[in-house]
Parts: structure tokens; C-alpha cells; sequence
């Protein structure tokens, strides 16, 4: 049933005759990010999106807006990107004409891209991700400089760069400041990122047997974990069984973020989202970096998944493991402290929602 939906709503969206907005999702869990920029299009302006989605459980789907033109295409991407006769492209996938779909041939079609974290541009995506966007919606200043050196450095086409900011985080302090509330037991949020290294493939058995049951866990992988390391994961929740530890893979929800008192990572954007948030202090686990760029640390804006480490927390090597309660007892103790810092460090490196409206100039430029 899978491929007759996708040849019907190939066909559907091919028997459109004008195209204005395509917005493309890889997955369900990346319309949160993308949910954003849609709303505002539908709020500000009378264009309808025809919403393009891989993944056949797409929540989309039960959106009964019908401004919003619902296709499910997967196997057939490529020959669609090929084909695609559109105004805008609105994405949240890296790589588009690299390794991930070849461009139009209508070189009329102008791609803007959405990021899905506040990660820097340099080290945890590829050199080439970003290089075949017309526009990209900045974060926060970071990207702004990041981007600007790489075309500099390599002599490359400038591309539109947007401040826009980062909406999930306004959601994000708001079900933070309305759930917080006074627990029994502290909760220890544990969310590393998906790379070989990270911390649910090297030490969440040290980490686990280092915090005493005075404490709530929870476990949430990263969802390209899920789809690349299932068995391993599986495997983790055969072997840690304690009462006081819980498994959260619902991808689609934040809740765990703004339940928890403590969060601990690696090297995910998950530290930005949750500091920033909740004004809570994080403890990173010194697990080897999440490269995909070697070349990282020949440009002079370093990534700041390096550079504002020490001030969201702590950094605790492998061997450092075996004090890690301490660490937890002295945040939920004097969490205050950091609260002025990352404060300022969210000031510094996001725009705040004032920016979002930078967008929808940009689109209704663009499609006039």
C-alpha cells in the first residue's frame, strides 16, 4: 500500500501547475523544527505549503489545515528533486545536491534551509552540507560568522543569510517555567548524541553505577541512534534494568528536557536546548568529538560545541566517572550560579524571537 500511496501522491503533486512553497521532511520527528516557519507562512501570508514528507507515520498527516497539501514520497525522491518545479524549497536535510538528492534542473528553484539544532557549521556537519542553499535561517550570530569565513575561505557564492533565531527554544523556557515544580527525587537526564562514540556506546554502564537510586534516570537516545544502533540500544535496556531508570524514545516530545534536573551529554546539541532552557548547569562526558569535518579547527570561529563547554558546566573525563554524584549534588545545590552565565550565553548566541519575522521577508521577496 506504501508504493501506490507514493506513486498516487506523486502523481497529485505533479499535476500541480503552480508550485509556490515545497516544504520536505526526511522524517516525522523533523516537523517540529519545520513547524515553525510553516505556521508563520500560513499566519502572515495567503500562501498555501505543499508538504512533502519520507515518512509514511508523518503526524502531518492529521493536520487538517487545508492550506497545507499533504504528499508521502520515498523511494521516488530522486526523480522528484530532479523535476521539482518550484518557487521554494524549505528543508531541514543537509547535503542537498551532494550526497542527498541531486538539485532541480529548473534552476529558477531557490532552497532555504532550517537547522534542527544550534550546533556550530564547522565540526558535526560535513564541509560541503550547506553549499547548494540560497538562504539559510541563522540561529544565532555564530552561523552567521561560521558561514561567512567557509565561502570566503573556499571563494564561494553568497548565500542569503537570515538572523531568524531558534523557536523550539521560546517553547522550550515556557514548558520549562511551567513544569517546574519541587520532586521527591531529582531527575538525571541522560541524552547523548548518535556518533560511535558517544556515550550509550563507551560508558553508560560506568555513569549509571556511579549515581545512587537517591536519583530518578532518564535515558533518551538520539533518534539516529534508534535507526542505526536498534540492536545496541536493545541491548542497553536488557542489561540496565534498574527501578529507578527509565527509557524515553518518544522523538516527538520534549518533556524529558523540561522534567529534568540535571542533564548529562557528550557532544549533542542537546546541551544548547537544554541550558538555555532551563538555566541548569550540564555534565559532559569527554567521549572522543563528533567530527564530520577534519578541518574544524583550521578556521578561526571554532565551533561552540568546544568553545562554551566549560562555561554551560562541567567536563568530566572517562576516569572522572566514578564522581559524578558529586558533581549532581553540588548543580542541584548551586545551579543558581550558572543561571546569570547562560543567561547572558543565550542573549549572546540566539536570536530571540523578535528576528522570526525575517523569514517570511525573505519568502514574500522571493515569491513576488
Amino acid at each position: 500500500m506504501s508504493i501506490v500511496k507514493e506513486i498516487i501522491d506523486f502523481i497529485r503533486f505533479s499535476l500541480i501547475s503552480d508550485k509556490k512553497i515545497v516544504v520536505y521532511s526526511e522524517r516525522n520527528v523533523y516537523y517540529k523544527y519545520l513547524k515553525y516557519i510553516i505556521d508563520d507562512i500560513l499566519r502572515e501570508t495567503n500562501y498555501d505549503i505543499l508538504y512533502v514528507t519520507s515518512d509514511r507515520n508523518d503526524n502531518i498527516f492529521k493536520n487538517k489545515d487545508k492550506r497545507i497539501k499533504k504528499f508521502y514520497i520515498n523511494s521516488l525522491m530522486q526523480p522528484f528533486m530532479q523535476y521539482l518545479n518550484c518557487q521554494l524549497f524549505i528543508t531541514s536535510l543537509t547535503e542537498l545536491g551532494n550526497y542527498t538528492f541531486q538539485l532541480s534542473k529548473y534552476n529558477t528553484v531557490k532552497y532555504l534551509y532550517v537547522f534542527h539544532a544550534i550546533v556550530s557549521t564547522t565540526m558535526m556537519y560535513k564541509k560541503h552540507a550547506f553549499d547548494n542553499y540560497s538562504a539559510i535561517l541563522c540561529v544565532g550570530p555564530h552561523h552567521n560568522k561560521e558561514i561567512t569565513e567557509y565561502e570566503r575561505k573556499y571563494s564561494l557564492k553568497q548565500k542569503k543569510l537570515i538572523n531568524y533565531g531558534y523557536p523550539l527554544l521560546e517553547d522550550l523556557i515556557e514548558d520549562y517555567r511551567k513544569n517546574k515544580t519541587e520532586k521527591q527525587k531529582a531527575i538525571i537526564l541522560i541524552a547523548p548524541s548518535w556518533h560511535d562514540d558517544n556515550i550509550l556506546n563507551t560508558c553508560i554502564d560506568d555513569i549509571v553505577n556511579n549515581i545512587s537510586d537517591n536519583y530518578n534516570i532518564i535515558i533518551r537516545p538520539h533518534p539516529e541512534y534508534l535507526k542505526r544502533y536498534y540492536k545496541k540500544f536493545s541491548n542497553i535496556k536488557k542489561r540496565i534494568q534498574q527501578k529507578n531508570i527509565y527509557f524515553d524514545i518518544d522523538m516527538l516530545s520534549s518533556s524529558s528536557l523540561y522534567k529534568s534536573d540535571i542533564l548529562i551529554t557528550d557532544w549533542s546539541g542537546i546541551s544548547f536546548e537544554y541550558a538555555f532552557a532551563s538555566l541548569n548547569p550540564v555534565i559532559f562526558i569527554n567521549t572522543p568529538k563528533k567530527v564530520h569535518n577534519d578541518e574544524y579547527e583550521m578556521y578561526q570561529n571554532l565551533p561552540i560545541e568546544v568553545t562554551l563547554r566549560e562555561q554551560l558546566g562541567v567536563n568530566l573525563n572517562y576516569d572522572e566517572i566514578k564522581g559524578i554524584e558529586q558533581y549532581i549534588n553540588d548543580f542541584l545545590i548551586n545551579h543558581v550560579e550558572y543561571e546569570e552565565i547562560i543567561t547572558q550565553l543565550r542573549k549572546e548566541y540566539i536570536y530571540d524571537k523578535s528576528f522570526n519575522n525575517n523569514a517570511i521577508a525573505y519568502i514574500t521577496d522571493i515569491l513576488k
